[in-house]
């Protein structure tokens, strides 16, 4: 989970006949519906026909942008700071010299619900393994997810979410032909 904070700021008021000035019906840029949030989480790259696993607990940093009620753009980077954890099949996992991380972007769609704000989002990202079997191994491409925000006070909201951050045959080389699926819990 994780949570985000909105400075106070004054409102850029928009004279224009194409954006009315109330924020329900569109308008150009409120500056307090700018966000910042940190976040804690796991990943897991999963194959799935070694029956193979790799999990990393990391760290997000979020930074959004609410363009109405219903629509926002949303920023994150995640970082594992710690050995991530291999398992295969059955047997017990093990600490591995890896690092996991994600850089993306996404169209965030949300609906408010009283202090609840269930939403979906998707974009693009890069993901990365560093370390693994001796390289650093990274792809990119199209991410998606779902998760809910919980209103705390005016400035303060909690959240928590699954992002599907890779989702596709092998990755960077590694599993060629295995379906490869990197998820993420924040």
């Amino acid at each position: 989970g994780g949570g985000h904070v909105k400075p106070k700021s004054e409102v850029i008021e928009v004279q224009d006949s194409y954006f009315e000035q109330d924020k329900n019906d569109y308008s150009l840029l409120f500056l307090s519906d700018i966000y910042f949030g940190i976040g804690a989480g796991k990943a897991n790259l999963e194959v799935s026909g070694t029956n193979e696993e790799l999990s990393a607990r990391n760290v997000s940093i979020v930074a959004g942008f609410d363009i109405n009620n219903y629509i926002g753009i949303e920023v994150r980077y995640s970082r594992s700071f710690q050995d991530a954890s291999y398992k295969f099949g059955d047997a017990n996992s093990i600490d591995i010299d890896s690092r996991y991380s994600n850089l993306a972007i996404y169209v965030k769609a949300q609906y408010e619900i009283k202090y609840f704000k269930p939403y979906v989002m998707m974009g693009y990202g890069e993901t990365q393994f560093t370390n693994l079997e001796g390289y650093d191994r990274k792809e990119d491409g199209f991410q998606y997810g779902a998760g809910i925000e919980y209103q705390v006070s005016s400035n303060w909201s909690l959240f928590v979410d699954y992002v599907k951050v890779y989702d596709d045959k092998g990755f960077d080389g590694r599993a060629r032909l295995e379906d490869v699926t990197v998820n993420n819990v924040t």
